[in-house]
């Protein structure tokens, strides 16, 4: 009974030993855990964006100078087109051309017949002599004080009244040649011997075709890129290659498009004809550009064309424009001269999106 009394004791004391060193290690290993997670939550923000940064491939890319060209249709069209009109009423005696002739500035067209007017012509050169003659014999009263003054001013005017009707036959005998003033083909002709002609009827067109032109519009977004004096290459029918120079840009835009007139002179046209289409490819002003794949092309969030490039690390979306491409580059403006465009993984990332780039040095297309 003794040992009873003795035993319940000690074992209280173990127990309560036993519960103080579990405690003691149970509370050190919650501040260890705690610890660890402390350690863990202190870990750098920067460190767990770059391990979760997308991985993209760029490359630097340095501007070429780009002549911007744009393709029109155009016209064209004869530098002077000439419509004669016949100038006095008569039968036609002779002719000297066809249809569709070359002709130079000078040559007689046609004759109508003149007998009657140098008839005329005839009388009046010598009534002009009549004239002339008379106011002498006035002119001798009056000095000898045997005529008015009167007298001598009626013989003037008979005088000047003969050599106006002089005048006007010489004239009428020069109408009586048809004769073209310009150079050209002779496009519209049908006069005969014999034909009668009235004052005023169209008798032909002479279509002056040296130089050729074409006329063409340029949209209002490309007024100033154009230059006078720049070459420009067009493509008639059956692929015929010709090359021109714009000669003539209008001041004042055309009404209906605000586009602006222009003016191609063309060195050689190779046998076109006016009237007919042709293509143009018209160049621009110079200005710097990045080639680049048009895979690399987006629409950015305003309908832009766009590019998405590097900034450090971050993506930076630029809305670009397309100066012009071919079948494996764009060329592309708005972007800075030197700047680094991600060629890989640009689907994947948006603007201002963290990532990790490998850089290498562009080669630019020619």
């Amino acid at each position: 009974m003794q040992i009873k009394n003795k035993l319940g004791p000690a074992l209280a004391v173990v127990i309560v030993a036993t519960t103080i060193v579990w405690m003691l290690s149970g509370s050190n290993g919650i501040t260890h855990a705690q610890s660890e997670s402390n350690t863990q939550d202190s870990s750098s923000p920067e460190s767990d964006h770059a391990d979760q940064a997308f991985f993209v491939k760029a490359t630097t890319s340095q501007a070429v100078p780009v002549t911007e060209s744009i393709t029109l249709s155009g016209q064209t069209t004869a530098d002077n087109i000439i419509t004669l009109t016949n100038r006095i009423a008569g039968y036609v005696t002779d002719v000297f051309v066809t249809k569709g002739q070359s002709i130079e500035a000078g040559k007689v067209l046609f004759k109508i017949d003149d007998r009657s007017l140098k008839a005329s012509h005839l009388y009046a050169k010598a009534l002009v002599k009549q004239r002339t003659l008379e106011l002498q014999g006035v002119l001798r009263l009056n000095n000898q004080q045997l005529t008015s003054q009167v007298s001598v001013a009626e013989a003037e005017a008979a005088l000047a009244s003969a050599k106006a009707n002089l005048i006007d036959l010489e004239l009428d005998i020069e109408k009586t040649s048809m004769t073209s003033h310009s150079s050209g083909v002779l496009n519209k002709f049908a006069i005969e011997k014999n034909q009668w002609l009235d004052i005023g009827s169209d008798v032909a067109q002479i279509v002056d075709v040296s130089p050729l032109k074409v006329t063409t519009l340029i949209p209002q977004k490309y007024i100033g890129k154009t230059l006078v004096g720049s070459p420009v290459n067009l493509k008639g029918p059956n692929n015929i290659e010709i090359t021109g120079i714009i000669t003539f840009i209008d001041t004042i835009a055309d009404e209906a498009t605000r586009s602006l007139p222009v003016e191609i002179t063309l060195d050689d046209a190779k046998g076109l004809p006016a009237g007919i289409s042709v293509d143009i490819n018209l160049p621009l002003k110079e200005s710097n550009a990045h080639p680049i794949s048009p895979a690399l092309l987006s629409i950015n969030d305003d309908g832009d064309m766009s590019v998405k490039t590097l900034e450090g690390n971050t993506v930076v979306s630029r809305a670009v424009s397309v100066i012009k491409s071919d079948r494996n580059h764009a060329w592309v403006s708005g972007l800075p001269n030197t700047v680094t465009i991600i060629t890989s993984g640009q689907g994947f990332v948006k603007d201002g999106d963290f990532v990790k780039a490998e850089v290498t040095d562009g080669v630019q297309a020619q």
